[in-house]
């Protein structure tokens, strides 16, 4: 399997181990409750090395990198965090308590953060130090535990350094350490550059929210035909005013005004006109960005930074040079003469391109409504496509706690819940079908091939309350002892174990549990992937 997300002792071993390493830094992405006075809030709270702002140059509003994470119990929060919990008060000094694991811990305010840039893949609201994962870790997991993929590893390399010649170092490095669960080859960790990292959706999202770059093409190509048709509009429409025009040119021509001074007269009318549609354009962009992420589910945002304003320049004079060069040439081109005599004639010379504009039209409006469609077709598919489980009329309730904590929380919610006649059922389970995915294990197996596996944490109820259905055997029992230690299986890892029995098979490797009941196949993840 593969992951963004590394063990917790790899950054200390490429530093040590790795020459071409200049700095290392490990982000844990923590969502605990964060009390001030008598509020507390669940707050995106990022563990991090102290070296965090020596790869990451966030701008401070009060403070530096160098005391921002001196101390083992300071904070940094950014701008908003700030405003929220002091209001206009100054941040710097004062006190939080944050729920670490079984620990409530108080922490000090050192810095204060500019807001993060929206187009930052590291996202977060509030820096503790990775020295507070004695908190949340065992020591196994902080020192030894290479099967547990729980933090970003972020690395600084050298100026120079060759990255093909620092992944061989890493596997080398690597291969003693993991010698025991892994045959070598089977356990790699490579570099993969920060700027290819959103981009590259076959890379799985656990740090950052990826996107398929083909969606990005799909959009520029429908923007690109729909701009490409308003300007084919203009051009059209502007043709056959020239017969209206015509006099007006005709004038001018007579008063003395020369062809270029008209050329230049028409295209400032079409630069007039383009920026007028840009300036709106923007301005509805900006109006409908929010509603529409909020439909769409996206995180779309408008950057107005040098290159925007630098790319809007070009495409506004590019249009207007291609919306207008035809239009002013031609109506440029007008014999006074003719015009005033009420002679002209043009249509042999603009005929055949008008026709031509015209087809061009039909041809991009036809692929535009073809690609509507299709928009159409795959949004009936997802909204009528049968995942494999019951997700209407379900409501998910996130305990944001620690397991043990939140399990005890939500056992004491479905009591209440169960005095509830309108609450048909209620199950807990570690994770939900709404998150990005399960955790993932590994191991090798007795025949020395590589298994992996995803994996939930569920109670006896999860399966009737989802929908869920057993093939073969049977479902966890209410208060069975004895199902402590079993474990339900899809068809999918039946098949690729190639199992004939499945039930009573035990999970070779480390670990050995029993497999109690096949459950049909359903659909935990992204459409994409394969169950």
């Amino acid at each position: 399997f593969r992951n963004t997300v590394t063990p917790i002792p790899l950054g200390p071993v490429l530093q040590a181990g790795i020459p071409e390493t200049e700095a290392t830094c490990r982000i844990a992405n923590l969502s605990p409750m964060v009390t001030y006075r008598n509020n507390t809030f669940n707050e995106a709270v990022g563990m991090v090395d102290s070296s965090f702002f020596n790869l990451f140059d966030f701008e401070f509003q009060t403070g530096n990198k160098t005391s921002a994470l001196a101390s083992s119990n300071s904070i940094v929060l950014t701008e908003a965090m700030a405003r929220k919990y002091f209001g206009t008060e100054t941040a710097i000094g004062k006190n939080l308590e944050l729920q670490l694991g079984d620990a409530k811990v108080l922490f000090t305010v050192s810095s204060v953060l500019k807001d993060l840039p929206l187009e930052s893949t590291i996202r977060f609201s509030m820096l503790i130090p990775f020295a507070n994962a004695v908190n949340i870790f065992s020591e196994k997991a902080r020192t030894s535990a290479w099967s547990n993929v729980s933090v970003g590893t972020f690395v600084l390399l050298k100026k120079g350094a060759d990255v093909g010649a620092v992944n061989s170092k890493i596997a080398s490095v690597m291969n003693p350490l993991v010698a025991k669960d892994y045959k070598p080859g089977e356990y790699l960790v490579r570099l993969q550059p920060l700027n290819d990292w959103h981009f590259n959706s076959t890379l799985p999202a656990e740090m950052d929210k990826d996107s398929n770059p083909k969606y990005s093409y799909i959009l520029a190509t429908i923007g690109f035909l729909i701009l490409l048709i308003a300007c084919v509009n203009f051009v059209t429409l502007s043709i056959g005013r020239s017969a209206t025009r015509a006099l007006e040119v005709g004038v001018r021509k007579v008063l003395g005004a020369d062809r270029r001074q008209l050329i230049r007269q028409f295209w400032g009318e079409a630069v007039l006109l383009a920026f007028a549609a840009l300036v709106i354009g923007l301005l509805l962009a900006i109006i409908f960005n929010k509603p529409f992420n909020e439909l769409a589910g996206r995180e779309l945002f408008i950057a107005f930074d040098g290159f925007t304003v630098l790319f809007c320049f070009l495409v506004l004079c590019l249009i207007a040079f291609v919306a207008g060069i035809y239009p002013a040439i031609i109506m440029s081109g007008f014999k006074p003469i003719e015009v005033l005599k009420g002679k002209l004639n043009a249509g042999y010379r603009i005929g055949f391109f008008r026709r031509a504009l015209v087809v061009g039209q039909f041809v991009a409006s036809i692929v535009m409504i073809i690609g509507t469609f299709s928009v159409g077709k795959q949004l009936n598919y997802l909204q009528s496509k049968d995942l494999g489980y019951k997700r209407e009329q379900v409501i998910i309730v996130p305990t944001n706690l620690p397991r043990k904590e939140g399990n005890q929380l939500a056992q004491r919610f479905r009591n209440e819940l169960a005095t509830n006649p309108q609450i048909i059922s209620s199950t807990v389970s570690l994770y939900s079908m709404a998150n990005d995915g399960w955790m993932s294990l590994g191991y090798t197996d007795n025949q020395n091939a590589f298994r992996s596996f995803r994996f939930n944490a569920i109670d006896a109820d999860f399966l009737p309350a989802m929908g869920l259905q057993v093939v073969k055997g049977r479902a966890f029992a209410k208060d069975n002892p004895a199902d402590s230690n079993a474990i339900l299986v899809n068809e999918a890892l039946v098949s690729e174990y190639g199992w004939k029995d499945p039930i009573g098979q035990k999970l070779p490797g480390k670990y050995e549990h029993t497999v109690l009941g096949v459950v049909k196949d359903f659909h935990f993840e992204s459409l994409h992937a394969t169950i």
